[in-house]
């Protein structure tokens, strides 16, 4: 499910690229791939934990083995979400965009992480946690969310602004946010 999520973003963002012969799309796609990377902080920090057995692992640090999956979900949520958010605000630059955005990304977020872990059973957040439901501590949604959807204005905001090879500095964009909004923001 997680990869056919990934295969639809991918496809959506090179078909835009070629429709309208711009990079951007994809150039976010790959941020949000990349973000997968701080996977392992945000475990070790949250207490997520991967269910070793049955899974294949791409590698295992800060004792957090992270399943071959991962990746490919934060392709298209942080990367496939994002671009539709920053088009969505080309189209319609109004707050209800934004909080439309917002709570169609959250729900997502929700709806997916409650099944990863009471449907799939293929992680979980032991140990104490504040506003668990069902197994997730619901506050985590909300702030995912955010991350696509400041990205996104973000986007929305400095696409216009950067031409040629410049675009290349949103690859930063993704990660910079994931990292500033659930790590520095003193949520913790």
């Amino acid at each position: 499910l997680t990869c056919a999520l990934a295969v639809a973003a991918i496809v959506y963002v090179a078909q835009t690229c070629l429709r309208e012969r711009i990079v951007w799309p994809a150039l976010l796609l790959v941020s949000g791939g990349l973000t997968a990377l701080m996977e392992p902080l945000f475990d070790h920090l949250y207490g997520l934990w991967f269910r070793e057995q049955g899974q294949w692992h791409l590698y295992t640090t800060f004792g957090s083995h992270q399943p071959i999956w991962v990746p490919a979900a934060y392709l298209a949520f942080y990367g496939g979400a994002t671009v539709l958010i920053a088009r969505a605000l080309a189209r319609r630059p109004q707050m209800r965009t934004v909080w439309t955005a917002y709570g169609a990304i959250a729900a997502m977020a929700l709806i997916a992480e409650i099944t990863y872990i009471s449907v799939l059973h293929v992680y979980g957040y032991p140990g104490e946690q504040p506003f668990k439901v069902l197994g997730y501590p619901l506050f985590l949604g909300f702030t995912n969310a955010m991350c696509t959807v400041v990205v996104g204005i973000a986007a929305y905001r400095l696409v216009p602004l950067l031409r040629g090879r410049d675009q290349a500095y949103l690859v930063t964009l993704i990660p910079g946010v994931f990292a500033m909004g659930l790590f520095g923001s003193g949520i913790l």
